[in-house]
Order: C-alpha cells, then sequence, then structure tokens
C-alpha cells in the first residue's frame, strides 16, 4: 500500500484555479458543471441579459469568451486534483509499502517516488536512520555501519529509490527519504518512513526424539513473515528434500533420523543451523540399573523398529565409546559389575543408537574383625 505524504515546510502556494467573475449587470450565466466518467460536462441553463440594447452578435461573442475561459480553468483545476502527484503545495513523497521483513544476509530494495514544485531544483537526496537534534540528519551511505553496502537507485527528478545489501539484523531499522532544493525553505522529509526488519533462519523440531510412529514437526522459524511469498528449502544430512512449506509434519520411521536445515529459494547459500532429530529403533533393558561390585549385570538390546526387527549385529557402547572389548555383536551384554564398570550404556546398529542406562555400581563394604590377645 502506497503512503503519500504532503509537506509540512514550504512557501505557500495557492494551485487552486478560480473561475472568472462575471457582471451581474450585463448577463448571468447559470451552468452545471459535472465529473463522468473522469471527463467534465457543462450544462447551460439559461442567460440572461439586462441589458437589451447590445448587439446579440457581441452578447454572444462575449458568453462564448466566457465559457472557453471558464471550461478551461475547469478542467486544469480537476486535473491538478484527480493526478494526486502534486500533494500539498507540490511536496510528496510516496513509498511503496511501510515495512519489509527481509533475510540476514539478503540484499533489499525500499522503493519510493517524490514531488516537489516546478520553481524548485534538489540539490542534494539521502536516507536516514536517525535525526540528531538540532542538525541535519547524516546519510545513510557515510554511515560506517553501511559503508559499501548502500547504493542510491533514484534520481534528482522522481525516483528516490534505495538497496542494501548484505543485511545483518543491527540493520533493523526505520527508513526514512529526504531532500533538499536550492532554496532554504525547499527541504522535505517523507513520513513516517519503511520499517525494515532483518531475521535469520532457524531450525525447530518438536520432538527431537521420538520413538517411530511418532509425529514430528519440522518449522523453518523467522522472527517476523518475510516479504514477498517465499518458498523453503528444507535439507536432511544436506541433501534436498521434496517439500517447500514453512511447515511440515512427518510420521517418524528409522530413515528419518539425521540433520535437518532450512533455506529461503533464492538464498540457498544462507541456510540455517542444522538440528538433529533422533529416532530411537533401540532400548536398552536391565533387571537393575543398580548393583553391588561383584554381581553380575545382563544387558538386552531391544528393537522398537520394524525394518530392523531382524537384526543380529550390534554394537555397544559405554559413556559414548564403542566396547570393542565387550562386544560380540550380540544383543545381550554381560559383565561382572565393578567400580569401573559403571557408566551409561547404549546399544545399536550403524548410527543408530539407543537411549543410554546408567548402570550404578555400590561398592560391599566388609567388615573385618581383629582380635587381639
Amino acid at each position: 500500500m502506497a503512503l503519500g505524504h504532503s509537506a509540512t515546510q514550504d512557501t505557500n502556494r495557492d494551485d487552486d484555479v478560480q473561475p472568472a467573475n462575471t457582471s451581474t449587470q450585463e448577463e448571468t450565466l447559470y451552468s452545471n458543471v459535472k465529473k463522468l466518467n473522469g471527463q467534465i460536462e457543462v450544462q447551460y441553463t439559461s442567460i440572461r441579459f439586462s441589458k437589451p440594447s447590445v448587439a446579440p452578435r457581441f452578447r454572444f461573442m462575449q458568453i462564448d469568451t466566457m465559457l472557453s475561459e471558464f471550461i478551461s480553468r475547469v478542467i486544469v483545476a480537476v486535473l491538478l486534483s484527480v493526478s494526486g502527484v502534486v500533494g500539498q503545495y507540490g511536496w510528496s513523497v510516496t513509498y511503496t509499502t511501510k515495512g519489509i521483513c527481509a533475510l540476514k544476509g539478503s540484499t533489499v530494495n525500499m522503493s519510493c517516488t517524490y514531488s516537489y514544485p516546478w520553481s524548485y531544483s534538489v540539490k542534494k537526496t539521502l536516507w536516514f536512520t536517525n535525526w540528531p537534534a538540532s542538525s541535519e540528519p547524516a546519510d545513510l551511505s557515510e554511515n560506517p555501519q553501511y559503508r559499501g553496502r548502500v547504493q542510491y537507485l533514484g534520481n534528482k527528478n522522481y525516483d528516490c529509490s534505495v538497496r542494501i545489501t548484505d543485511l545483518t539484523e543491527s540493520d533493523s531499522a526505520t527508513y526514512r527519504f529526504r531532500f533538499l532544493t536550492n532554496t532554504a525553505e525547499g527541504r522535505y522529509t517523507g513520513e513516517p518512513g519503511v520499517t525494515l526488519t532483518v531475521t535469520d533462519l532457524q531450525v525447530s523440531v518438536d520432538p527431537d526424539t521420538v520413538t517411530e510412529g511418532q509425529s514430528v514437526t519440522l518449522t523453518c522459524r523467522t522472527t517476523c513473515a518475510l516479504t514477498g511469498s517465499s518458498a523453503f528449502i528444507w535439507y536432511k544430512n544436506k541433501q534436498r528434500l521434496s517439500f517447500t512449506s514453512q511447515e511440515h509434519q512427518i510420521t517418524a520411521s528409522s530413515g528419518d533420523a539425521g540433520s535437518y536445515s532450512c533455506a529461503v529459494r533464492g538464498y540457498e547459500n544462507l541456510p540455517s543451523p542444522a538440528v538433529t532429530l533422533i529416532v530411537e529403533c533401540f532400548r536398552v533393558e536391565t533387571d537393575s540399573d543398580t548393583v553391588t561390585e561383584g554381581q553380575w549385570v545382563t544387558l538386552t538390546c531391544r528393537t522398537i523398529c520394524a525394518r530392523l526387527s531382524y537384526s543380529n549385529s550390534f554394537h555397544w557402547y559405554k559413556n559414548g565409546q564403542y566396547q570393542y572389548r565387550h562386544s560380540s555383536y550380540s544383543r545381550e551384554l554381560q559383565f561382572k559389575a565393578s567400580s569401573e564398570k559403571a557408566g551409561r550404556y547404549s546399544c545399536g546398529v550403524w548410527d543408530l543408537l539407543s537411549s543410554a542406562v546408567t548402570i550404578s555400581v555400590k561398592c560391599e563394604y566388609v567388615k573385618s574383625t581383629v582380635k587381639l590377645n
């Protein structure tokens, strides 16, 4: 939606065109002015003459002159009011949009047009974000924060568009256009400006740890709704997926486990950080997670994913470290409890692991008796 604004600091100028007055002693013209389909229609009601001594031919010549002048003035006045480019006294700035949400690292164009009375000439144009008291605002292109990233696309006639590249979150602000003419009073700023919000992408996996058959929601999150119709691109383990919506639901299976990231089409080089979805296909079972030193412990790796139900080769891990010494690739792991054996145990096939189970080992206190003679 375009936003038009009128001047507040300009010399007064009356652009309204008034019809010429006619002498009531000579003649009176009654007319109706109507606007039909964008055109001016003048309907004449009656003409009366107060001086019959005037020659008829001369009277009609006067009437014809009055009508021509009157119609010309009406047409000029209507055209000025209908065109909408003059604003109040001819000063205006029109922004194409009042708010933009853009992706961090991307490029944004803020489009606008401006106008001013023909008797002035533009000497300077600038975009700015801050306007200190008692001073002129600083040109955005001269701000160190924007150095090399701002390009003025407009001119000194009507176009005032600007481009900002390589956006950062600190670029979020309200931007306004201002122009100065060849006179001290001929200065104008377009209000309220364009509000820019810069966002990054974050992937949400909810929940991030599931068992097979559970529903999982993947969301490519932004802090604001991106301007324009944005298509999202999803990746799993850096491989592109087929769906393009900002939010997507899946029914988890073992094949869905992995790292997910997203990007916006056209900005594939600006993906989000990856988030891991864990699909638990295995579960570690034990009779007791707290045992006494010297007691035998049996851990069993249960398969809960359908496609892995026939697996017969398992890996065992303690505190995340592969237990190759104790692994015979069997479903069960047995050991005699000792303080060194305490820890977190998990199992799995390939890179699919179960949640860990903690085994605590209590040291048995042996009471000894010393007999003195």
